[in-house]
């Protein structure tokens, strides 16, 4: 079963983030990992240096890589989700609440990938060197199909829950941080 930590409620809380996700389904919403939503870049390097749970680089490649600024990164290892909404470009608050849904969704593919063995035997690490070949990776496609798939089929609900006004319609397409 899925759990939540969000250090910024005043962009998602967990009732909301936990109400997006059931929108997945069961085979979803079982799968042993755990969502954090980071408040800020700070939060993020105090992790980095007094109790890191992932590689200096990963840190490095989030905390500051100017081609590819990461929103979210799945741990399998550790079996945890981590979304980064202080590297979202937007200032609307209402795209941002969007955006951290998909990028949610998506992340969330990609453990299902790995609680299903698909596309575990290649990962390709996010960095300048080989970013083109990074989002074209089969994992990568299937995760960015899935959250539009998932996203598209339920923007109204996603919409109420997050409270936004439903006059934003956000092509799932615009989510895409590099393309």
């Amino acid at each position: 079963m899925m759990n939540f930590t969000s250090r910024c409620p005043s962009i998602i809380n967990r009732m909301q983030l936990r109400k997006c996700i059931a929108l997945l389904g069961e085979e979803y919403n079982s799968l042993p990992y755990h969502i954090y939503l980071y408040k800020d870049r700070l939060e993020l390097e105090i992790e980095m240096h007094e109790a890191p749970n992932m590689l200096e680089d990963s840190y490095n490649t989030i905390l500051g890589n100017e081609v590819a600024v990461p929103i979210g990164i799945c741990l399998d290892d550790i079996q945890m989700i981590k979304i980064f909404p202080f590297n979202l470009d937007d200032i609307e608050i209402d795209v941002i609440k969007c955006k951290i849904i998909w990028y949610v969704f998506h992340e969330i593919r990609h453990a299902w990938q790995n609680s299903t063995h698909i596309y575990t035997e290649d990962n390709i690490d996010l960095n300048p060197e080989n970013i083109k070949e990074y989002y074209e990776h089969e994992s990568e496609r299937d995760a960015n199909s899935f959250a539009d798939k998932m996203y598209s089929s339920n923007v109204e609900h996603i919409l109420r829950i997050l409270e936004v006004n439903r006059g934003i319609m956000i092509d799932s397409k615009s989510f895409y941080r590099h393309k």
